[in-house]
């Protein structure tokens, strides 16, 4: 029987909190807790892409979903670069229910077996 998976949430806004606790989630914002996947707010650091690769070096299992409100290709391209597996923007109204799209594969598999999500250009 698989666990629920871990989302490390990142970010002041409480909507994707709430959206992936909504869809079956354990989520936490304890940087102590093993995440399977890591939803980082790209908007709310100074340094988006270094913290990008930070996350990705101190959860190196986890899967790492960038949100931002900047969508050009551009910014979705340089994410993926820094380590990010999956790319969901922040501000359309949709963008919760495509963060638990993004998730959504996790919770079938162990958490060691976590995969890339896929990036959606």
């Amino acid at each position: 029987m698989n666990e629920t998976p871990v989302i490390l949430v990142l970010g002041p806004d409480e909507g994707p909190r709430k959206a992936l606790a909504e869809s079956g989630f354990d989520v936490t914002v304890s940087e102590s807790r093993r995440p399977a996947a890591v939803l980082l707010d790209l908007d709310e650091v100074d340094q988006p892409y270094p913290r990008i690769a930070e996350v990705r070096a101190q959860f190196p299992d986890a899967a790492v979903i960038a949100r931002s409100r900047h969508v050009e290709p551009r910014h979705v391209v340089e994410a993926v670069r820094s380590g990010a597996q999956d790319f969901v923007g922040s501000n359309a109204s949709r963008s919760f229910s495509s963060i638990s799209r993004a998730t959504e594969p996790l919770m079938r598999l162990p958490l060691c077996k976590c995969p890339c999500l896929g990036i959606r250009l």
